[in-house]
């Protein structure tokens, strides 16, 4: 097969026969199945055929490179995403304790330092230890003299301080949340 025999290309010598095909391709030199393969120095047509998909040797060290570069990508650790959706509070002027309920309506009741406070639930501090899933009543008295009574369980404790505990509440409390907006002092948040 010639650059006669190429439908188009009539007139043409071999050189710009090369030039038009590698540009008309994938402009990186990639071959399809049973193309002819031109060399560039002497414009002859090799005796065989390409008989699978060909890159030019400047472009394999590419395909490596990106490669290596996919590779990189794959192993680099999932972030985890953001699902917070309550403002955080730190507040001084809460007063705060756990009550557990326990067998024939005795309770015992808990003093905690309030780490910090939104909506959905609390992080609390307290020297003694508490049960993960256990179900409490959290009290909550500001220096105002309101006073919240929460139903919540305890979902976690603190990896780095054995003392700290998450406290998730049974329901939304927008109350609260609307009344931590109007008596915020100074504006710290978590």
């Amino acid at each position: 097969m010639s650059a006669r025999d190429i439908p188009g290309y009539e007139g043409k010598d071999n050189h710009m026969l090369k030039d038009e095909f590698d540009t008309s391709k994938n402009r990186k030199g990639i071959l399809s199945a049973d193309e002819p393969v031109t060399d560039s120095d002497d414009g002859q047509q090799r005796d065989s055929l390409v008989t699978d998909t060909a890159f030019d040797d400047s472009d394999s060290s590419d395909l490596q490179d990106s490669e290596s570069m996919t590779d990189l990508l794959d192993e680099q650790p999932k972030l985890k995403k953001n699902i917070r959706v309550a403002t955080r509070f730190i507040r001084e002027d809460i007063a705060a304790s756990i009550n557990i309920p326990g067998l024939l309506s005795f309770s015992k009741t808990i003093p905690v330092n309030l780490m910090d406070i939104a909506s959905k639930g609390v992080l609390v501090s307290t020297d003694q230890r508490l049960g993960i899933n256990k179900k409490i009543i959290l009290t909550l008295q500001f220096k105002s003299g309101k006073v919240f009574e929460i139903k919540g369980i305890i979902v976690r404790r603190s990896s780095l301080s054995q003392k700290e505990y998450g406290i998730k509440f049974d329901h939304y409390n927008n109350e609260l949340g609307d009344y931590l907006l109007e008596t915020q002092g100074k504006l710290i948040f978590k």
